[in-house]
């Protein structure tokens, strides 16, 4: 529920903080908030194929934000709907683009371990556990900057940091 509610207020305040005069039209600035509020409450109910679907959506209606740590998290979101699905294998290229997209999310590096050690793939699950770790490890110790009002980076910066505590709560259980 937090999470929910914490991904909805990041969403509107991005979109209403002036980014939504950089859209390429009004419409594209509702569609995308249109799409961000679905996928939150599809996310909500657990309703994994509309989650699927509209981060998918949401990606490409907010084309115009252009902000590789969003787009990695929607991956990562749709990776994880993915899993909860059973179908691992579209789990680990979610996952794996995530990676690509936006190397510093924690988040991605740890299912990719989980996801390697089901395969039992210890190399790799080593490997992915130690850099969720670090990465994870350097967003809490780096905290909330102090240097901006930015409500919107401070959001995030917030979010960040419980997905960070999160991802190392779910490594101790290993």
């Amino acid at each position: 529920m937090k999470l929910h509610i914490i991904r909805s207020i990041a969403a509107l305040f991005f979109l209403f903080s002036g980014s939504v005069a950089s859209a390429q039209t009004e419409a594209d600035g509702e569609a995308c908030i249109q799409a961000t509020q679905s996928s939150a409450d599809a996310l909500y109910a657990d309703d994994w194929e509309s989650v699927i679907s509209l981060k998918k959506q949401q990606v490409k209606t907010c084309w115009w934000i252009n902000d590789p740590a969003d787009i990695a998290d929607a991956n990562s979101t749709i990776g994880s709907a993915y899993y909860m699905l059973g179908d691992l294998a579209k789990s680990k290229i979610a996952f794996t683009h995530c990676v690509k997209l936006y190397y510093s999310e924690p988040n991605c590096h740890y299912w990719l371990a989980a996801l390697a050690l089901l395969e039992k793939d210890f190399s790799t699950f080593e490997k992915e556990k130690e850099i969720a770790k670090k990465i994870a490890l350097r967003i809490i110790s780096e905290g909330v900057p102090t240097y901006t009002k930015n409500e919107i980076l401070i959001i995030k910066s917030k979010a960040r940091i419980d997905v960070a505590r999160s991802v190392l709560r779910k490594i101790s259980e290993f």
